[in-house]
């Protein structure tokens, strides 16, 4: 959201990359979808991080520091790289690495039920009115 003058101007000699400024949910959904990596970094251990989960639900490979995993569990569902090399020779690895339905049944025997919202919502009102 609301990319900055630099990034932009950074992103500007690279006709493969567009920055797309504030997309609407529907299109950020298409890009979440249509993208083969997603990148995602970050410098503090604040626990399991929303964009984690939602780009494993709806995207194809991804690719994190392993400060994104930290204490997630979700290790085996990601490709980890700390150094900038080290992400690039994983970005240009993925890139040909096509996604397929392997990768998928692995993603949903350790994302459900533990993260699918249906499932949590229904253990929540198990709790609240003491289904088991």
């Amino acid at each position: 959201m609301n990319p900055s003058p630099r990034l932009i101007r950074a992103a500007e000699p690279y006709p493969q990359i567009r920055i797309e400024a504030n997309p609407s949910s529907e299109k950020m959904g298409t890009l979440i979808r249509k993208a083969q990596i997603h990148v995602l970094i970050t410098f503090q251990n604040t626990g399991l991080k929303l964009k984690l989960l939602n780009s494993l639900f709806a995207g194809r490979h991804v690719l994190v520091n392993s400060l994104m995993l930290s204490g997630s569990g979700l290790d085996a569902l990601c490709h980890c790289a700390d150094t900038p090399q080290e992400m690039i020779d994983q970005c240009n690895k993925l890139m040909l690495t096509p996604f397929n339905p392997v990768f998928i049944k692995e993603r949903k025997k350790l994302l459900f039920p533990a993260y699918d919202n249906l499932s949590q919502a229904k253990h929540v009102y198990d709790l609240i009115y003491g289904n088991d």
